[in-house]
C-alpha cells in the first residue's frame, strides 16, 4: 500500500511537471505573438505547479518567460526582480542558454530605463552565453537587441552588421520569426539613413511574414514605418491609410504606444496640409497618451510634433517650449537618432523669429549630429539653414550655392515637401524677380500636387505680389474676384461664420501672413478683436496692442492705412508691437455700417516689403463695404435668433422640470434597490390597485406616489395629495368627502371633497397611520366600494379614483395597540412598496449630491458649485436619520451660507461631528453584559434590556431631548418615541 501511494505521488508530480512544461511552451508562443498578458499568465500558472524539491531548470525557464512578459508590459521593477531571481539559479554552470536569455531581459530593462552602458554590457554577456550554449535563435535575439541599442546610440554601421548577421542566420535556420525582425530593423535603419525607397522592400517583406505568422502587435509597427515612408515620399493619402489602419488594428487600445505614434503621424500630415486645428488636436491627444504611458522616447516625438505645429502657426513661445522639452528628453534618454532633427527644428524657429545667434548655434549642432549619423535628410535641412544665415550676412553667392545643394539633395532623396519648402525659402530671398518667380512656381507645383493648402496659398500670394510690383506676366492661378467674395460672405447669417469667411478671404486675396477684424463697442468705443488669424500664442493680447496703434488711427481718422515698410514708416515710429513682431507690410481699412463706424479690417506681412500695393488697398476698401453689410445683417439676425432661442430654452427648461418631477428619472441613484423600485413602479403603475408606500420620514414617499401617477394611464387626470396629519378629525372628514351647505357652522356653501376632486385620477393620502379610528371606518367604505356621502348630505357619490397611501409608522404595532383598523390595513396593503432609508443605499449619495447641487443652484439663481471629495466621504459616513430630505436641506443650507466656490467639510460642520460611530457601552450596561450569559429562552429578554439601556444612555447624553437623541442614536424620531413608551422611559419633554 505504501509503495502504491508513493507511486501515485510520483505520477502526480510527473503530471504537474508536464503541465508546467506545457504552460511554458504556451507562454513562449504568446510572447512571439506579442500577447504579453497571456504570456505572463501562462508563466505564473506554470510556476504555481512546481514544488520546492523539483529541479531548477524548468523554474528558470518559467521565470525567464515571466520576466520577458513583465518587460514587454512596462513593469520594469518586477521584470528585474524575476530575472535576478532566476539568474541566481544559473550560477551552477550548466545553464548557459538560460543565463543568456535572462541577461537579454535584464539588458533590455536597463536600456528602457535609459542606462545604455549597463544594458550594452549585459547584452554582450548574454550574446556570449548564447554562443557558448550553441543556441542560434537566442543569439539572434541578442544580436537584434544589440543592433537596436547601436541604432539608438547612432552607431548605424554596428547596427547594420548585427541585423545582416541575423538575416543570414534566419535564412540558414529557416526561422521566420528572426527573419521578419531582421527585415523590419533593416528597413527602419534604411529610413534613418534617408534611403526611403530602399526601406520599402524589407519592411513590406517583414509585414507579409507578420501576417502569415499572426504577429499582429508587430504588424502595427510595420504599418507605421511604411506610412512614414509614404509621407516623406509625398503619397500622403496612402500614408494616412497606413496610419489609420494602425488605429483600426489596435481598436480600443488607445494607451498602446503604436496608437499614440499613429496619432502623432496623423498630426504631422494635418500640419503639412495646413489643417492646424486638427493637427493641434491630434498632437495634444498623442502627447497626453505618451504622458500616461511614461515613455520618454515617445514623449520626445510628441513634444516635437506639437512644437512644429505651433511653429507653423507662428505661436513662437509654445513652439519654443515644446521643442526645448523634446531636446531635453532626447538628451536625457541618451538616444542620438533624433538630435539632428530637433536642432534643425529649433534653428528654423530662431531664424524665423530673427534670433540669428541662437539659430546659428542650432544649425551647427544639427550639422554635427547629421554628419556623425550619416543622415543625408537632416543634412539637407542643415544646408538650407546655412543658406539662410548666408543671406543675413549678405553673402548672396554662397547662399545660392547652399540653397542649390539643399534642393538637389532633397530632389535626390525624393522628398517633395522639404524640396518645395526649400525652394520657397530660396525664392523669397532671390533678388532677381524673374528667377524668384521661377523658383516659387516650382515650389507651387510641388505644394499643389501634395495638397499642402497653406503653403500653396502663401507661395501663390508671394508670386503674384512679385509679378505685380515688377510688372511681370500674370500667373495662371487667379485670386477670387470682388463679386465672388461678396456672394460668399453674404451666404450666411451666422455672425461668427461671416467674420471667419471675411477674414479667410482677405488673407487669401491679399497674400497676408496675419490678420484680424476689430469691432468697436458702439457705447464705450472700446476695441475688441472679433476674429484673428496667425497672431501667435498671445494672439488676443497682440491684437489689442495693434488695435491701440494702427486700428485706432484708422478708426479715429476714418481713413485707410497702407504701409509698405512699417518698420521705417514715421506714422508707426516707436510702436513696440510692430517692432517686436517684425511687421514689414500693413494694410488696414475702416468698417462703416450705415454711417456708423463699426471697426476695422487689419492685415500684415512679416517677411516682405512692398507686399501690399494701391490695388490691394482699393480692393479692401470696396470689400469692406460689402463685409460691413454682411456683418450688420448677421448681427441683427443673431440678436433675433438669440431672443428666440432664449424663449425656446426657457420653455424647454420649464417643460423638462415639470416632466422630470413626474418621471422615473426623478428617482436619483444607481443602487440595486433603486433599480428594483423603478421596475416595481413600472409594473404596478398600469393597474388600478391600491398601494401602500412605507418608509422612514424623508425617503421620498410623496415623490414615488407622483411618479406612479405620472406613468400610469391616469396621468392626464388630477393628482390630489392630502396629508392626513395636517388637520384635526373634525375637519379631515369634510376635506376628504366634502360637505353640504349648512352641514356645520361656517359651511356657507357646498364644497367638493378630495375624493370627488380626484375623480378619474389619483388621490395620495400621506401619513395614513395618523388618521383617527372614526375616519378610518369611513375610509374603509370608500376604498372597498369607491362610494361616500358629503358631510351633511344624503346622496351617495361615486368616485373612480386610484388610492395611494403612505406612512412612516409601524402599522402592525398600531394594530396590536388598537390604534389602526386591521381590516383597513389589509385593504390598503394590496401592493406594498417599501422605500429604503438613505443609510441602506449609500452608493446613491454622490448622485443625489449632484442632483441637489444642480436643482438648488437653479432655484437660488446661483451658478453651480462643486463639492470637495472629502465632503462625499463625510456624507458616506453619516447615518442620515432624516434621509434624502435631510441631505437636500444640508446642501441647501451650505449653498446659501458658504461663500466658497467649492463646498468643503467646514461648510457641513453640523454633520462633521455626527459621523457614524459605535455608541460606547454605558458603564452599567458593560457591567451587566460582563455578568450576563445567554441561557435557553432568554434571547428576547437580553435584547430588550440592552435596547432599553442604550436608549437611556442616549437620552442622558442629549439632555432628554427626543430629536437630538434620535439623531444621535441614528433612528427615526417616531421609532424612538415608540421604544420610550414601550420601556417606560421619560425624556425632557422637548423636541
Amino acid at each position: 500500500a505504501l509503495l502504491g501511494r508513493h507511486g501515485g505521488r510520483e505520477r502526480r508530480a510527473e503530471d504537474r511537471h508536464r503541465q508546467a512544461e506545457l504552460w511554458l511552451r504556451a507562454g513562449q508562443l504568446y510572447g512571439k505573438l506579442g500577447e504579453s498578458d497571456q504570456q505572463l499568465e501562462a508563466a505564473e500558472a506554470g510556476l504555481a505547479l512546481l514544488e520546492a524539491d523539483e529541479g531548477p531548470e524548468l523554474e528558470i525557464e518559467l521565470l525567464a518567460s515571466k520576466a520577458e512578459a513583465l518587460h514587454s508590459l512596462g513593469r520594469l521593477e518586477e521584470a528585474y526582480a524575476a530575472a535576478r531571481r532566476a539568474l541566481k539559479a544559473t550560477n551552477l554552470g550548466r545553464f548557459a542558454r538560460q543565463r543568456g536569455s535572462l541577461l537579454n531581459t535584464l539588458g533590455l530593462v536597463f536600456c528602457r530605463a535609459g542606462e545604455w552602458r549597463k544594458g550594452h554590457f549585459l547584452l554582450k554577456r548574454g550574446l556570449a552565453a548564447a554562443i557558448e550554449s550553441d543556441d542560434e535563435r537566442l543569439a539572434a535575439k541578442l544580436r537584434n537587441n544589440l543592433g537596436n541599442l547601436y541604432w539608438k546610440r547612432g552607431d548605424w554601421q554596428q547596427a547594420l552588421a548585427q541585423y545582416e548577421a541575423n538575416l543570414a542566420a534566419a535564412q540558414r535556420l529557416r526561422d521566420p520569426w528572426t527573419e521578419l525582425t531582421a527585415l523590419h530593423n533593416l528597413g527602419v535603419l534604411q529610413c534613418g539613413r534617408g534611403e526611403w525607397k530602399h526601406a520599402r522592400q524589407p519592411l513590406t517583406r517583414s509585414l507579409e511574414l507578420r501576417r502569415r505568422l499572426g504577429a499582429r502587435e508587430g504588424e502595427t509597427v510595420a504599418w507605421l514605418h511604411l506610412g512614414e515612408i509614404e509621407e516623406l515620399l509625398g503619397d500622403w493619402a496612402r500614408a494616412q491609410r497606413h496610419y489609420e489602419r494602425v488605429i483600426k488594428l489596435l481598436g480600443d487600445k488607445s494607451e498602446h504606444e503604436d496608437y499614440v505614434t499613429a496619432q502623432n503621424q496623423l498630426a504631422s500630415l494635418a500640419r503639412k496640409r495646413g489643417d492646424w486645428s486638427e493637427a493641434e488636436e491630434l498632437a495634444r491627444s498623442a502627447l497626453a497618451g505618451a504622458e500616461r504611458l511614461g515613455d520618454r522616447e515617445l514623449l520626445t516625438y510628441c513634444h516635437q510634433q506639437l512644437g512644429l505645429v505651433e511653429k507653423d502657426r507662428e505661436h513662437w513661445a509654445p513652439a519654443a517650449a515644446h521643442l526645448a522639452r523634446a531636446l531635453e528628453l532626447a538628451e536625457g534618454t541618451g538616444a542620438q537618432d533624433g538630435l539632428a532633427r530637433l536642432h534643425n527644428s529649433l534653428a528654423d524657429l530662431h531664424l524665423r523669429r530673427g534670433e540669428h545667434k541662437d539659430g546659428r548655434r542650432h544649425v551647427g549642432e544639427a550639422r554635427r549630429w547629421a554628419e556623425s549619423l550619416g543622415d543625408r535628410f537632416e543634412l539637407a535641412k542643415v544646408i538650407s539653414g546655412e543658406a539662410r544665415l548666408a543671406v543675413l550676412e549678405s553673402d548672396t553667392d554662397r547662399a545660392d550655392e547652399l540653397f542649390g545643394q539643399s534642393v538637389r539633395l532633397f530632389e535626390e532623396l525624393e522628398v517633395p515637401f522639404e524640396y518645395a519648402r526649400t525652394l520657397y525659402e530660396w525664392g523669397v530671398r532671390t533678388r532677381n524677380p524673374e528667377i524668384a518667380v521661377e523658383r516659387l512656381d516650382r515650389a507651387l507645383v510641388a505644394f499643389e500636387r501634395l495638397g499642402a493648402a497653406t503653403d500653396f496659398e502663401r507661395t501663390r500670394g508671394v508670386m503674384e505680389g512679385i509679378r505685380e510690383r515688377h510688372h511681370l506676366g500674370a500667373g495662371g492661378r487667379a485670386a477670387p474676384g470682388l463679386w465672388e467674395v461678396a456672394k460668399l460672405v453674404n451666404s450666411s447669417l451666422d455672425l461668427q461664420e461671416v467674420l471667419d469667411r471675411i477674414m479667410d478671404l482677405v488673407i487669401e486675396r491679399l497674400r497676408a501672413d496675419r490678420g484680424m477684424i476689430v469691432l468697436a463697442n458702439h457705447l464705450t468705443g472700446d476695441l475688441e478683436v472679433a476674429v484673428s488669424r496667425n497672431l501667435g500664442a498671445g494672439g488676443e493680447r497682440e491684437g489689442q496692442h495693434l488695435s491701440e496703434t494702427v486700428v485706432r488711427r484708422v478708426i479715429d481718422s476714418r481713413e485707410p492705412v497702407l504701409a509698405v515698410d512699417a518698420l521705417t514708416d514715421e506714422r508707426f515710429a516707436g510702436s513696440a508691437s510692430i517692432v517686436a513682431s517684425h511687421i514689414v507690410s500693413i494694410l488696414c481699412v475702416p468698417l462703416v455700417i450705415r454711417e456708423r463706424l463699426a471697426g476695422a479690417i487689419y492685415v500684415d506681412h512679416l517677411r516682405s516689403q512692398h507686399l501690399f500695393a494701391n490695388k490691394d488697398l482699393d480692393f479692401l476698401v470696396a470689400f469692406a463695404d460689402q463685409a460691413a453689410i454682411a456683418i450688420d445683417n448677421a448681427r441683427l439676425y443673431g440678436e433675433l435668433d438669440a431672443h428666440r432661442q432664449k424663449l425656446k430654452e426657457e420653455n424647454e427648461a420649464l417643460r423638462r422640470e415639470i416632466l422630470s418631477s413626474r418621471h422615473l428619472g426623478s428617482l436619483i441613484g444607481k443602487s440595486r434597490v433603486i433599480a428594483q423600485l423603478k421596475e416595481t413602479i413600472e409594473r404596478v403603475a398600469q393597474s388600478a390597485s391600491t398601494i401602500l408606500i412605507r418608509g422612514e420620514s424623508g425617503t421620498g414617499k410623496g415623490l414615488v406616489a407622483r411618479i406612479i401617477h405620472s406613468v400610469s394611464s391616469r396621468r392626464e387626470q388630477p393628482f390630489i395629495a392630502f396629508n392626513c396629519a395636517a388637520l384635526p378629525e373634525t375637519l379631515m372628514e369634510s376635506e376628504l368627502f366634502g360637505h353640504e351647505k349648512g352641514a356645520f357652522t361656517g359651511a356657507v356653501g357646498q364644497k367638493p371633497g378630495r375624493f370627488e376632486l380626484a375623480h378619474k385620477g389619483t388621490i395620495f393620502l400621506d401619513e395614513i397611520g395618523k388618521v383617527s379610528l372614526a375616519v378610518q371606518s369611513k375610509l374603509l367604505r370608500v376604498i372597498e366600494d369607491r362610494e361616500f356621502e358629503r358631510v351633511g348630505g344624503t346622496r351617495t357619490l361615486k368616485s373612480d379614483v386610484r388610492i395611494i397611501t403612505a406612512t412612516n409608522l409601524n402599522l402592525e404595532e398600531a394594530i396590536a395597540k388598537d390604534q389602526f383598523r386591521e381590516d383597513l390595513y389589509y385593504r390598503l396593503n394590496i401592493i406594498p412598496i417599501v422605500l429604503p432609508p438613505l443609510r441602506e443605499r449609500r452608493e446613491d449619495v454622490p448622485y443625489l449630491v449632484e442632483h441637489f447641487l444642480d436643482k438648488i443652484s437653479r432655484d437660488l439663481g446661483h451658478p453651480r458649485r462643486e463639492v470637495d471629495r472629502a465632503v462625499l466621504d463625510l456624507f458616506m459616513g453619516y447615518r442620515w436619520p432624516g434621509n434624502v430630505r435631510e441631505l437636500e436641506a444640508a446642501i441647501h443650507r451650505a449653498l446659501v451660507l458658504s461663500r466658497r466656490d467649492t463646498l468643503g467639510v467646514e461648510d457641513f460642520a453640523w454633520i462633521a461631528g455626527r459621523e457614524e460611530r459605535p455608541l460606547p457601552l454605558p458603564a452599567a450596561l458593560a457591567a451587566a453584559a460582563a455578568a450576563t450569559r445567554l441561557q435557553e429562552g432568554n434571547y428576547e429578554e437580553l435584547c430588550n434590556d440592552h435596547d432599553r439601556d442604550l436608549i437611556r444612555e442616549g437620552l442622558q447624553r442629549c439632555g432628554g431631548k427626543i430629536r437630538e437623541t434620535a439623531r444621535f442614536l441614528g433612528i427615526a424620531r417616531n421609532t424612538l418615541k415608540a421604544k420610550m413608551k414601550r420601556y417606560a422611559l421619560e425624556g425632557a419633554g422637548g423636541e
